[in-house]
């Protein structure tokens, strides 16, 4: 039994993913990885759920603009990552939950569906990823991603 059988599956057989970002002062990270995501992720069944963790910038602003993603702010009295992952989290009702960081950034069209073949038969693997690469900083990738258009501003 694979893990797509084993799950509750909503859309074209496959389980629901929710991707669950903290954001806390990076903003522009948090825009470029979400715009990522929105442009090579053609996953049919997943949610993106960010939390800002009282940012105090212009996150907030941003991510409530942004109608695609599940925005949710972290109103604990002393906000921390660790927390701000336990309400999205708790705001979940996929099947499976991807943990992501704000300065990543995916550019396969198939990455989400990558990473969930690698789980196997293993309904309960705690972490999966792929080929890390780092070659240059994120701020000369996409800058270089912009000036070509292949990044849309939203």
């Amino acid at each position: 039994m694979n893990i797509q059988s084993s799950l509750q599956t909503k859309s074209n057989g496959c389980p629901s993913v929710s991707i669950v970002i903290v954001n806390w002062r990076t903003i522009k990270q948090t825009q470029l990885c979400l715009r990522s995501i929105r442009k090579f992720t053609r996953y049919p069944n997943f949610e993106c759920i960010v939390i800002d963790n009282d940012s105090r910038d212009d996150s907030a602003n941003y991510l409530q603009s942004l109608a695609w993603i599940k925005y949710i702010e972290n109103t604990h009295s002393n906000p921390d990552h660790r927390n701000g992952l336990d309400l999205g989290i708790s705001h979940s009702s996929s099947d499976l939950i991807l943990i992501m960081h704000t300065d990543t950034f995916v550019r396969n069209h198939f990455w989400l569906e990558h990473l969930i073949e690698k789980m196997g038969d293993d309904t309960f693997v705690v972490g999966s990823q792929d080929r890390v690469i780092r070659p240059i900083p994120w701020f000369l990738f996409f800058d270089d991603y912009y000036r070509r258009g292949k990044l849309e501003k939203r």
